[in-house]
């Protein structure tokens, strides 16, 4: 592996085999740039020298000189290199939840997709989770430039609805987006939302039917446990932070959070 980038990654655990192919990975492209720039520096120089000499001998010669126009090579620096492999590398929540998005569905009992909202019941249960909790929730927030514009949910970033009421009135559950998850349950205020981006892990008790999360929320909170007494989501709500954990498990994100902190 390449110095330089393990230089980058001190404080970093490389030690798993995942993280060390793919900083193998970096190594391996940053090495093929590194020599592809130092031969396109040897012929930009010779191209700019032959510049110089061509306006050189036209003033020796007594013709009209002009200041020659040199190039130079923008070269990117290690980090930046390092930044933009892990950015072009990473897959997007949306990419890991395409593998299961076709095994969730369970007529609209419990679990809503996008591809039901035409039915008036989905899109019910919908509304009825905008309204009661899809949304920021009030409070102090991290950052609130992190959020969505509006900030709720639209259609077009669902990815799945989960309904724990008892009636199927959707006004509480938890709403997965493409780049979030928010939650509500029964007489909880406020209600909480998580960027995937700031989990560092989430868990399943599927005998207390219990969701928890530890990562920084939207209202500074930094672990926070979610029980719902429907148990019947429990395996398909299984499946779903099944990829929330692959996504903040990729190598690539892990270092891209390692640097941008720096």
């Amino acid at each position: 592996m390449n110095k330089d980038i393990l230089s980058l990654l001190d404080g970093l655990d490389v030690s798993s085999n995942e993280m060390r192919f793919f900083i193998e990975g970096i190594s391996g492209s940053w090495d093929r740039y590194y020599k592809d720039m130092q031969a396109r520096n040897i012929k930009l120089n010779e191209e700019n020298n032959n510049k110089v000499l061509e306006q050189a001998l036209k003033t020796i010669f007594e013709e009209q000189a002009e200041e020659p126009e040199l190039e130079e090579l923008e070269a990117i620096n290690i980090h930046d290199f390092v930044l933009e492999y892990c950015r072009k590398e990473m897959l997007s929540f949306r990419q890991i939840f395409a593998s299961i998005k076709d095994e969730l569905a369970d007529g609209i009992k419990f679990v809503v997709l996008p591809s039901e909202l035409s039915d008036s019941k989905a899109k019910k249960k919908f509304d009825n989770a905008v309204s009661a909790y899809a949304h920021k929730p009030s409070g102090r927030s991290y950052d609130l430039h992190d959020y969505v514009p509006n900030f709720e949910v639209h259609r077009f970033n669902l990815l799945v609805q989960f309904d724990t009421t008892v009636f199927g009135s959707g006004k509480t559950g938890i709403c997965f987006t493409d780049s979030f998850l928010v939650y509500k349950g029964i007489g909880v205020l406020p209600h909480d939302l998580y960027y995937y981006s700031k989990v560092e892990s989430m868990d399943i008790d599927p005998d207390d039917h219990e969701l928890s999360i530890t990562g920084l929320s939207c209202t500074g909170e930094n672990r926070e446990y979610f029980k719902y007494n429907c148990y019947k989501i429990t395996p398909k709500l299984m499946k779903v932070v099944d990829c929330v954990n692959k996504f903040i498990n990729q190598p690539s994100l892990k270092l891209i959070k390692h640097l941008t902190s720096q």
